[in-house]
């Protein structure tokens, strides 16, 4: 069964330079998987490039415009956000 799965690569402390080097070791132990990889396109594209990888049908980039900082927010705070802001990086996985 084949698996797609978006990924807010602006989340967590450290963003793209760890998000993205998760799904890439993912995509090599795991052939029936892709992504989409959410957030600032040229973020995403320097993290992909500093590792050699070019995107392919495994994997796609879908720009969003805006990141929702958390700052301690809850989780209910930062859905709340996510939904008042459709181009944000954890909203758009989630269409």
């Amino acid at each position: 069964m084949d698996v797609k799965v978006a990924v807010d690569c602006m989340g967590g402390d450290h963003g793209a330079h760890v998000t993205v080097p998760a799904v890439l070791g993912i995509l090599d132990r795991d052939p029936a998987v892709s992504f989409i990889l959410v957030g600032r396109q040229e973020l995403i594209q320097r993290e992909l490039a500093a590792r050699h990888f070019v995107p392919n049908a495994r994997v796609r980039i879908e720009h969003a415009n805006e990141t929702i900082e958390m700052d301690g927010a809850s989780l209910s705070t930062s859905s709340i956000a996510a939904r008042r802001r459709p181009a944000s990086a954890p909203a758009i996985p989630a269409r």
